[in-house]
């Protein structure tokens, strides 16, 4: 990016009615976290949908394209196509350089409510724990986008317990996916790559609702930062690994610290006696300088004000705080589409990082799916 050139960020945002399910923002940043204030914002693109279907989106690593997958919702409907015609529904890629729209291979199957991740230059899509009233025939797949092709994979256990929780948001680190989830009940998991497991993080439950986060966390360095599900917080935090006495590796997350300097900018309002909650959205711009996105539905056919604050995080002597840079108001027009909710958001020229898992866990985790392996073939030799 040339010095002095305004950064692209974009917003997938959600309907709540009209011909469009969804619709793709576009707002621009200059150097030093001035946002660009617009009169009025409209869609950049807007996607059409089978009735109460959503998007769920993500990118791969530093591309510009944004990948989106079909979620059916878990309420019967009686004008919803049928799995098999939901199927025939392919993934779609919009390019942000471009502005270009393509098609790519649709998931195994399709899934009420699910979440989709990226790592390591591939796609991942898990089936929410809501799922387990309505089980699709595949619950956790990985799509490679040099053959066009998913593949299912190992998911973690599905339980009543859990059928309240949803998946909130991910961070992708030495290896492994994150998974954080809430609603009820507060845990975190993690999907180990290249041995196809899944592992419980050791954490309180206090703890877990401390650490709970929102969307895709940024990892820089060491540390993982993160959207708190308190509202308009962020905290610092970082994924701990140990390998036992006996070689098997449990994850542990460190303590995290709320970073002071930022408030929220709006609340929760009631209009004819229903509640609309905000949503909000982190997105990294480099470094440690991010964008606070957060608005609130109204209800109103009218603009819906999009909160934007750009900051970035200052480290000084072992501790950290928000420094804000700019804090702005852009109105977005959503015509006659009711209401608006951030999905998903991200910004084309800064490069997801991924740090790589370290040697020596690697290697306890081959050693792990050895022992597995020679136990299940004593097993079978018993038979």
């Amino acid at each position: 990016m040339e010095e002095g050139e305004a950064r692209s960020v974009f917003i997938l945002v959600e309907f709540a009615c009209g011909p469009c399910e969804a619709g793709l923002y576009e707002i621009k940043i200059q150097q030093g976290g001035e946002v660009m204030r617009p009169k009025i914002l409209e869609p950049e693109f807007k996607f059409v949908l089978p009735k109460f279907c959503w998007f769920e989106g993500a990118r791969l690593h530093n591309s510009s394209k944004l990948h989106l997958v079909l979620n059916k919702g878990l309420l019967p409907r009686h004008n919803l196509p049928a799995d098999d015609k939901l199927g025939s529904y392919r993934g779609q890629i919009y390019d942000t350089e471009t502005r270009s729209l393509e098609t790519f291979e649709p998931p195994l199957a399709p899934k009420p409510v699910s979440y989709l991740m990226s790592a390591y230059g591939k796609l991942y899509n898990l089936a929410s724990p809501q799922c387990f009233r309505v089980m699709p025939k595949v619950l956790f797949e990985r799509y490679d986008s040099k053959t066009d092709s998913w593949e299912s994979l190992t998911h973690f256990a599905y339980s009543r317990e859990r059928s309240k929780m949803e998946i909130a948001g991910y961070a992708v680190c030495h290896g492994c996916i994150l998974v954080s989830t809430c609603n009820f009940r507060f845990e975190f998991m993690v999907f180990h790559i290249d041995s196809n497991t899944w592992h419980q993080v050791d954490i309180s439950r206090k703890e877990a609702y401390y650490s709970a986060f929102r969307g895709r966390a940024v990892v820089v360095g060491n540390s993982i930062y993160a959207l708190s599900i308190q509202r308009g917080k962020v905290i610092a935090f970082s994924l701990k690994m140990k390998i036992g006495n006996d070689g098997r590796i449990t994850y542990s997350l460190e303590e995290p610290f709320f970073l002071p300097g930022l408030e929220s900018r709006v609340e929760n309002i009631t209009e004819s006696g229903l509640i609309s909650r905000p949503t909000e959205y982190l997105v990294h711009l480099g470094k440690l300088e991010f964008c606070l996105l957060q608005t609130i539905s109204t209800h109103l056919e009218e603009p819906q004000e999009m909160f934007i604050t750009t900051f970035e995080i200052v480290c000084d002597d072992e501790t950290m705080h928000i420094k804000t840079l700019d804090s702005s108001v852009c109105d977005f027009h959503i015509g006659h589409y009711g209401t608006l909710c951030i999905c998903f958001s991200f910004m084309p020229k800064c490069e997801d990082f991924e740090p790589e898992e370290e040697e020596s866990f690697r290697l306890a985790h081959k050693k792990g799916r050895a022992k597995k392996n020679n136990a299940l073939d004593g097993f079978i030799s018993m038979m």
